[in-house]
């Protein structure tokens, strides 16, 4: 647009001036204002250019609604090279613009404003974006990125950059601006975060934001920097600083996005983080190389307490010196610092010590470190929790910065001192702290502060309190290595302590693991020998029993023990020969230390200590003694030991039991155990000191059994102790027979002690004790040769007795392994007697003893003696002795196989010949007999596989795999051809097998898998299949070994590691069958047995080495078995291909494949949802869970067309598959899945609205809770609750997620798609039952017609029709809802459409109940609010029908219409004047219905316009109305017929001409007998002669209410007898509406009375009587009756007047009197007035004696009157009646 010449400033001058109409000056602005301004830029024009913009100024100052062009001002700011000056007044004007603009239009204008904000100057900058903070409120942003687009293009144009900069720049000013700065005037205070000129500019600049508006621009600059169009690097920060602001609306919003966005943020940014260090220190304290280019101040408490969590999670943040040490100090020690700061301050402490580089922890460290010690001292008393954060800040700087704290005993020691705090979080991390230092003060060790750590550490040991001791023992173990034995000694001592975390700690100080080196047992000793003579010295350290001191406590001597036991086991991975070596080097070159050692043990068998004490000494003793055996025989091996039948351990030399001779060497000393000592050891009443001693006897005699005298003094003393009576005693000598009998087997005393110590105590409580004597004899000898073969064969029969008869395990065990121990030495026995006995055993299925039978009977199969009968303290007794070939092995395999695999007996005896079977066969593998049984031996296994017992199964797979490993390969080959064999339906040895004998069954655990057809894998065929189809026959085994793995083989060889061999041998063989087995494989991991997916997942783990590559490959294969078999007959493969197809969907949901199929995965899904399996159900459920996310997600509108295709596909099968389905659960989750997917989906759903409303709609029935729909049932009997309820359930309705859905899918109709909707709406309202699908349908309606509005004309007939007739529901809230969706239908419909409606409600109303015409009162007030200029044209049928409606007898009928009417809006008069034909037409239809109440509503119709129109009613139309209300007099008395009398009194008011008639008709009805009846028709006749129009009736009114008011006469003045005088009627009691109608038609008939002279004294004298006798509430009507008789009766004659007046004022002194009823009072006081005036004005005199008494009455009226009022009239008649006398 070009400049304007000097001429055309002239002309734009005058046109301005001359313009008076603002729309004429704003079409002038738009069209010259633009050329105006650029003109500015001719310096001779300038002149001219700036006086029009001052009068231009001045114009728009005084006409504020002149707009001016704001686009056009814009395009002046974008051109390149614009003049300063013409920039600047360009701003203003825009600013001018876009204030004077509505706030729509400020909002529609925003991305216009924004896009001359690029490569502006600050100050236009500021303006232009400032001026926008008061509309920013009101701006929406959309959450999908293309409606972000389509709204701001600004942000995506080239100079986007520029602008996101300013804009964010702009942003984070306004977020930091505090709220207290916008009604601040202080200049001199001094706001945080931001300076005051930046504050100061904005709030100018943007024309005096309020408070709220403020908060709304913030909210929206929040919403704006987080969409994914604002891509500013910085946008988090100011998210971060948002959540800061004190409103919540604000924070809240900062706080979601930025949890949204929090997973992408990247917080290592050097930016984001620079500009968080500003936001928390200001920008003056900021480096120049790191400051930020806004001048930030040191932020608020709250903005610090935001910012700092984000710093204490970002590693570049606590690598930034020295901004970090300057936080921490901050959030330490500023004056303005709290708790929580505090807490965050130590916890970005923790971020550095854990994160920053090595350069930054030492540069900051020390003042870390003294940061710390200042803040524990300062919050010690207020904040324990605070003080354990700092501690363990402690703790983990020590571990980056160990020098500082490694000669800092000191602090240790206050560390220490805080342990016994009661806050035990502090204390928890005190001692994580202290732990974490163990490495700073590892330097310690060895250096000067060595012993001021160990007296400190041992300091807190000593402690009672278990916190402090437990962690100095702690903190000692982990200081030291386990070698260091100081503190190991200090865990010995701590053992006897009370609390349970110090006897763990000292425990665990005590327990090596791995790659730690235990101490060396000769340390061990000394120390532990030096540490003993120390405390016998020192008594307060001692142990004291009675008068004895011990060294240590018991626990501690127990400890000690075995420790050291711990420190003397040899590695067991030695062979035998290294480590008897190893052990003789240490007994022959450490004779002190087996001293010390041998003096230790002795001290604990000291008697002053416990048994348990003396136990394990005794057990360390006896392992010395076989360690000096060992040590004596250099030259024999532990077989060599073994032959010789001597025991494996024999004791060495101690000085108290034995005398040794000290000048002897070590391989020939000579030992003599005391009898005494031993023997008061043996007979202790500790059972296990008993044991060790009767083994150490043993051990000892073996050594000493070339000297036969010492080994019959020990027989005779045994002997003895067996005829004791002491059942210790005899319990010693019974144990150590069996270590003695094999020393010296062939003596008579030998022979005298076994036949003794067995055969007397077999069967008594010394069984157990028995038991182990003949296990250990049996074991290294052959008894027959001892006692002789009759006794052992007596022996063998007692053993099988006592077994045939026990049941518990507990004995069985012992009598099983004594009893099998007999065959060891001796092969003479019945071996098969003793194998059916003790295979009988299986029956009580007790799994412990059947174990136990296969370990014995592996030992008879292998000839080898019973390791677990021996000492096995040093692990070196692990001997042979069984002949090279067993005896036995033979007749146990085949009597396990024939008795129990091929017989039919109880599953519990297969499982123990199982257990008994695989164990004789792990210890007979390689023998010769095995190897002829090893066809046999698999076939029995092969049928063992088919037992229903889990162990079962797992231990034949077991056996099955170890004989085919240990065979050669040519029995292997035979081993495979013979499964082949059986596998291919050739019989079997033993056992008829077919292709369908089944080997796992359907409640096995064994199952393996499913059969390639998706049956169970269940029959050999099946197995023989699979294993064809990989080409690897042998595959079969390995298949049955994985199929039946279990928890008790688990430290046995892994299936899958099986497999891995296997398909590593089969190689590339197995390539061509893959792409079979890989979609089976991949549905069996599926499967819904877990012990086949663990099976099958290992398979598949060995055969697929890379998962996800395998899968992609053949994912079409396993799409495809997926499919066939989520419909197969089997449930099985039902419930796998719906898991399989799941984990497929999860794991894939971008793959075009799988979501072009969802929607048949869908259908077919769907289906499973009504599966008769409850598993299959649940799987189903499952999945669609799956499908249902991936849906939404698909149909989203950033999808593109992608989304549009998926809606298009998937919406039609859930609604006519799911949301139509008959099936509750299906149904469900259709409609929760479609209600998601109209959530996210937007204007998707246009296309689609015409099936999904009305599907949405009939399937609604079931969105109801069950609890609603019950209490409603529950409540429906009483009306009140069931409305209550039915509001309820709408409310629920309506505010559903189904609610909002449908009015989403409303928004997205088009106008061409109303066409075939609407038929769909109107077709469903007959069908839908139940509330919520009608309810649902009118919300519909009425949001359709809402949103469409006009465009909805041509259907609104349709849909009216269709409608319609749920006015008449049952239901009020249908009949509510339906008013609305008629009311607002109505405003668009067509004239004919509105008639039609109201011709059809006049029919309603005129034939239907109640509720029907209050509904259409309803209607018709809803009408009037929607549509009201609708109605006009209507309303020759509107105002009839409200008119009739307002004179309802039903109360809230009337109200509603009585609303209507006033809705109308019309004045009565004119309106009723103007459709009085139309009304009165109305009303006389009614007047001749056969029902009684709209008979008197049309007559009170009739009497209402009557009385509003008077005289202006026309006379045709009153005639008329007049003859048809006498026709509806006629007849007899209804209900009502009162009514229709009053209305034709007012009509005939102003009627004269039929006057007569009327009085006829009333005067006829007025002597009836009803007399409520008779009162209505009095007081409609009064009414008539209150007109005038009646003339005088005085006459005929006297007669008609004489007999109501006056008492019965007789007929005849005949005499009466005394009965009938009783019988004769008193005064009549004035109390009734028949008595007050009366009263009041005499009152209305006098002032027409032509003869009052002649009555008035009768009247006056009546009225006046009759107050005697009249109620309290009537007295009012009576005294008003009275006060019209005498003001109309004034110019009558003085004597009569006056006569008539001494009666009224005689008996209205009743009423005077009258002290409880004060309006009865006052109008007796004013009738009394008027008397008393009346006489004096016409001059008549009352009496003397009546005024007397009247002012007798009046005095004593006003003495007790407390009224004021009354008071005041009272007194002014005393006065007047005293001015008279």
């Amino acid at each position: 647009m070009a400049a304007l010449s000097s001429a055309e400033l002239e002309g734009v001058f005058l046109k301005i001036v001359n313009c008076e109409a603002d729309e004429k000056l704003e079409g002038i602005l738009k069209r010259f204002l633009v050329p105006v301004l650029l003109s500015t830029a001719d310096p001779k024009l300038i002149t001219k250019v700036n006086e029009l913009l001052v009068h231009i100024n001045k114009r728009l100052n005084l006409r504020t609604a002149v707009q001016l062009p704001l686009l056009e001002l814009l395009d002046v700011l974008q051109e390149k090279n614009l003049p300063p000056l013409i920039m600047n007044l360009t701003v203003l004007l825009v600013k001018k613009a876009f204030e004077r603009m509505e706030l729509t239009e400020r909002v529609e204008n925003t991305n216009a404003v924004l896009a001359a904000v690029p490569y502006k100057t600050p100050f236009v900058t500021n303006v232009l974006l400032s001026m926008l903070l008061r509309s920013l409120g009101a701006l929406k942003i959309p959450n999908y990125r293309e409606k972000q687009e389509s709204l701001f293009p600004a942000l995506l144009s080239p100079a986007a950059g520029d602008l996101q900069n300013k804009l964010f720049q702009f942003a984070l000013t306004v977020v930091l601006i505090p709220y207290s700065a916008l009604e601040e005037t202080n200049p001199d205070v001094v706001f945080p975060s931001l300076g005051n000129k930046a504050i100061k500019d904005v709030i100018q600049q943007s024309g005096g934001v309020t408070g709220a508006e403020l908060e709304a621009a913030k909210t929206t600059l929040v919403t704006l920097v987080s969409c994914e169009i604002f891509s500013h690097p910085l946008a988090t920060a100011l998210l971060v600083a948002a959540t800061a602001d004190t409103r919540c609306s604000v924070s809240d919003a900062a706080e979601s996005r930025l949890k949204k966005l929090r997973a992408e943020v990247n917080w290592e940014n050097a930016r984001i983080v620079n500009l968080l260090y500003s936001f928390y220190l200001g920008t003056e304290k900021i480096p120049a190389n790191l400051r930020s280019s806004m001048d930030l101040r040191a932020g608020s408490l709250r903005l610090r307490m935001k910012v700092l969590p984000v710093l204490a999670t970002s590693t570049r943040a606590s690598n930034t010196f020295p901004l970090n040490l300057q936080v921490i100090y901050g959030a330490l020690f500023s004056s303005d610092s709290n708790t929580q700061l505090q807490h965050m301050g130590v916890a970005l402490i923790h971020r550095i010590c854990d994160t920053a580089s090595d350069a930054v922890i030492k540069a900051i460290g020390g003042m870390v470190k003294q940061a710390l010690l200042k803040l524990v001292q300062s919050a010690r008393a207020s904040d324990l929790k605070l003080c354990g954060r700092c501690y363990l800040g402690l703790g983990k700087l020590s571990t980056r910065v160990p020098d500082l704290f490694s000669s800092d005993v000191f602090l240790l020691s206050l560390l220490f001192s805080m342990l016994e705090q009661e806050d035990k979080e502090m204390v928890s991390d005190l001692r994580e702290g202290l732990f974490l230092m163990v490495d700073a003060y590892k330097g310690v060790v060895g250096g000067s502060e060595e012993g001021v750590l160990q007296e400190l550490l041992l300091k807190y040991i000593d402690k009672t309190e278990s916190v402090s001791c437990s962690v100095a023992l702690r903190f000692s173990n982990m200081l030291h290595p386990l070698s260091h034995m100081p503190s190991r000694y200090l865990c010995l001592l701590s053992l006897c302590s009370s609390s349970p975390l110090v006897t763990e700690e000292a425990r665990r100080g005590l327990r090596p693991s791995e790659n730690q080196t235990l101490p060396e047992f000769s340390a061990v000793v000394r120390f532990i020998s030096k540490s003993s003579k120390e405390r016998l010295g020192t008594p307060s350290l001692c142990y004291n029993v009675g008068t004895r001191r011990l060294p240590f406590h018991p626990l501690v001597y127990i400890g000690i023990l075995d420790f050291l036991g711990t420190c003397l086991k040899l590695p067991e991975e030695l062979p035998q020969q290294d480590r008897l070596a190893a052990l003789r080097t240490l007994l022959s070159n450490n004779k002190g230390i087996v001293e010390g050692y041998r003096e230790l043990l002795m001290v604990a068998l000291d008697t002053g200590y416990p048994g348990v004490v003396q136990s394990a000494a005794m057990e360390q003793l006896s392992a010395m003694y076989a360690a000096a055996l060992h040590s004596n025989n250099q030259d024999s091996s532990l077989e060599t030991l073994s032959n010789q039948d001597s025991p494996l351990e024999t004791p060495s030399n101690q000085d108290s039991p034995m005398d040794v001779d000290s000048n002897q060497d070590a391989t020939t000393t000579k030992m003599d155990l005391e009898l005494p000592w031993a023997v008061a050891r043996l007979t202790s009443p500790v059972v296990k000191l008993r044991e060790c001693t009767a083994s150490l006897i043993g051990v000892y005699t073996h050594s000493c059994k070339g000297d036969k005298d010492y080994i019959a003094s020990w027989m005779g003393k045994l002997a003895k102790l067996l005829d004791s009576k002491s059942f210790e005693e005899q319990s010693g000598a019974i144990l150590a027979a069996g270590y003695l009998i094999p020393v010296s087997r062939d003596t008579t005393s030998t022979r005298d002690l076994l036949t003794s110590a067995v055969g007397q105590y077999l069967e008594t409580d010394h069984q157990q004790d028995v038991l182990a004597c003949i296990e250990w004899a049996a074991s290294r000898c052959d008894l027959g040769e001892v006692a002789g073969e009759e006794f052992l064969k007596q022996l063998h029969g007692n053993l099988i007795r006592l077994i045939g008869k026990t049941k518990e395990e507990r004995q069985l065990i012992p009598l099983v392994r004594a009893l099998c121990y007999l065959h060891v030495h001796n092969s003479k026995l019945d071996i098969g007697e003793t194998l059916t006995v003790i295979f009988r055993t299986s029956k009580l299925n007790l799994i412990k003893l059947n174990f136990v039978i296969g370990r014995v009977l592996a030992i008879l199969s292998s000839g080898r003696g019973c390791p677990d009968a021996l000492p096995d303290i040093l692990s070196l007794t692990k001997e042979s002795s069984s002949p090279a070939e067993p005896f036995c092995t033979g007749l146990i395999l085949s009597r396990i196989v024939r008795e129990y695999v091929l017989s039919d007996v109880r599953e519990c005896e297969v499982q123990g010949a199982s257990i008994w079977l695989l164990s004789t066969l792990k210890h007979s593998t390689d023998t010769k007999t095995v190897g002829e049984y090893r066809l046999d031996l698999q076939q029995a296994l092969t049928m063992l596989l088919s037992s229903k017992d889990q162990i079962t199964q797992e231990i034949a797979s077991e056996g099955l795999a170890l004989l085919y490993n240990s065979s050669d390969s040519s029995t292997k080959a035979a081993l495979l051809s013979m499964l082949n064999g059986s596998l291919s339906n050739e019989t079997a040895k033993h056992r008829d097998v077919t292709t369908d004998t089944k080997i796992f069954s359907s409640e096995e655990f064994g199952k393996l898998s499913k059969n390639m057809g998706g049956g169970s894998l269940t029959t050999y065929k099946e197995l023989c299949s699979l294993a064809s189809d990989m080409n690897q026959p042998e595959m079969i085994y390995q298949f049955m070994h994985l199929a039946n793995r279990s928890a008790i083989w688990q430290d046995r060889m892994g299936a899958a590691f099986g497999v891995a061999h296997l398909v590593k041998s089969a190689g590339k063989e197995l390539e061509p069958f893959l792409a079979r087995i890989i979609p089976r494989m991949y549905r069996y991991k599926f499967d819904p047995n877990v012990h086949v997916q663990l099976s099958m997942e290992s398979i598949w783990c060995s055969v697929v080495s890379k998962p996800t590559e395998t899968v992609n490959r053949y994912l079409v294969e396993i799409i495809s078995d997926i499919k066939e078999n989520l419909h197969h007959k089997y449930w099985r493969n039902r419930e796998s291909a719906s898991n399989a197809l799941r984990e497929v969907i999860r794991t894939r949901v971008r793959d075009d494949m799988i979501l072009g199929e969802i929607p048949l995965y869908w259908e077919m899904t769907l289906r499973l949802l009504d599966d008769v399996k409850e598993s299959v159900r649940q799987s189903a459920a499952k999945t669609t869970e799956t499908l249902s996310k991936v849906s939404i997600s698909a149909c989203k509108p950033d999808q593109g067309a992608r989304g549009t295709r998926a809606i298009s596909t998937i919406l039609p099968v859930l609604l006519e598959k799911g949301v139509n389905s008959p099936v509750a659960g299906i149904q469900s989750v259709a409609m929760d899945t479609v209600m998601k997917i109209c959530e996210n989906t937007g204007d998707l759903l246009a296309d689609h609205v015409t099936v999904l409303i009305p599907a949405l709609i009939t399937a609604s029935v079931n969105v109801e809770p069950k609890v609603l729909g019950q209490a409603a049932t529950m409540y429906s009997g009483v009306e009140d609750n069931r409305e209550k309820m039915e509001s309820i359930r709408t409310e629920f309705l309506l505010s559903s997620p189904l609610a909002r859905v449908l009015e989403q899918s409303v928004k997205c109709v088009k106008t061409e798609t109303l066409g075939a909707l609407i038929p769909s709406l109107a077709s469903l309202v007959k069908g839908l039952i139940g509330l919520p699908p009608r309810v649902l349908l009118l919300h519909t309606v009425t949001l359709l017609t809402s949103y469409q509005q006009s465009e909805m004309t041509p259907h609104v007939g349709k849909m009216l029709g269709s409608i319609f007739p749920l006015l008449l529901d049952r239901t009020a809230v249908i009949r509510s809802k339906t008013v609305n969706a008629v009311a607002i239908l109505a405003r668009y419909a067509k004239s004919s459409t509105i008639e039609n409606i109201l011709t059809r409600l006049r029919g309603w109303y005129m034939d239907k109940d109640d509720v029907t015409r209050y509904v259409t009162a309803t209607l018709l007030y809803k009408m009037c609010n929607t549509s009201p200029e609708q109605l006009i044209p209507v309303y020759n049928l509107v105002v009839p029908l409200v008119q009739i409606g307002r004179h309802s007898a039903v109360s809230d009928e009337k109200s509603q219409w009585e609303m209507v009417w006033l809705e109308l809006g019309v004045s009565d008069q004119a309106c009723l004047l103007q459709y009085h034909l139309e009304i009165s037409t109305l009303s006389i239809s009614l007047l001749t219905s056969s029902s009684w109440p709209q008979r008197a509503q049309g007559a009170a119709c009739l009497g209402t316009l009557a009385r509003t129109l008077t005289t202006s009613y026309p006379v045709e139309t009153l005639t008329s109305n007049t003859g048809a209300l006498i026709e509806a007099a006629a007849g007899r008395v209804y209900p009502g017929k009162g009514t229709v009398l009053g209305a034709l009194a007012d009509t005939t008011c102003h009627n004269s001409a039929q006057v007569g008639s009327v009085v006829e008709v009333l005067l006829r009805e007025a002597r009836k007998k009803d007399k409520d009846y008779v009162a209505e028709v009095m007081k409609s006749f009064g009414r008539l002669l209150k007109s005038g129009s009646a003339g005088d009736q005085w006459t005929v009114v006297w007669d008609l209410t004489l007999p109501h008011l006056t008492p019965k006469q007789p007929e005849d003045d005949e005499e009466k007898d005394e009965e009938e005088m009783k019988e004769e009627p008193g005064p009549v009691i004035i109390q009734t509406e028949l008595h007050e109608a009366s009263i009041r038609l005499l009152e209305a008939a006098w002032p027409g009375c032509d003869t009052k002279e002649d009555h008035f004294v009768e009247s006056s004298t009546l009225l006046s009587n009759l107050f005697r006798t009249c109620t309290w509430q009537k007295q009012p009507v009576l005294l008003s009756a009275l006060g019209v008789l005498i003001k109309e009766s004034k110019e009558l004659e003085s004597g009569k007047l006056s006569t008539g007046m001494e009666v009224c004022l005689t008996h209205i002194m009743r009423g005077v009197d009258d002290v409880k009823h004060q309006h009865v009072r006052l109008s007796a006081i004013k009738l009394t007035m008027s008397v008393l005036e009346l006489a004096g004005k016409r001059g008549f005199t009352l009496t003397s004696g009546t005024l007397e008494t009247v002012l007798t009455h009046f005095r004593d009226q006003v003495s007790s009157e407390g009224n004021q009022n009354l008071k005041a009239l009272g007194i002014e008649v005393v006065t007047l009646i005293e001015q008279i006398l």
